[in-house]
């Protein structure tokens, strides 16, 4: 996998883990991981750059985390 192609995946992922966000609200990062069938470090990258971006608030809940979208900003 070229350098390319790997930040596509962890796009794609962050990508997937918003729409599902959107979809049925606050997820824990295990449910994530077993709905999206996404690798355990892809997914964690991909957390880490939404929550980097400011699009999900990632809160500890147990021996995972709560990831909820972040508020809106109004400008």
């Amino acid at each position: 996998m070229t350098a390319d192609e790997f930040q596509t995946s962890v796009r794609a992922t962050s990508e997937g883990v918003l729409a599902a966000l959107k979809a049925e609200g606050p997820k824990t990062a295990w449910d994530l991981k077993i709905e999206m069938k996404a690798p355990h470090t892809l997914l964690h990258l991909a957390l880490g750059l939404l929550m980097a971006e400011g699009r999900v608030v990632l809160k500890p809940e147990g021996y995972t985390y709560l990831v909820e979208p972040a508020a809106p900003t109004v400008p």
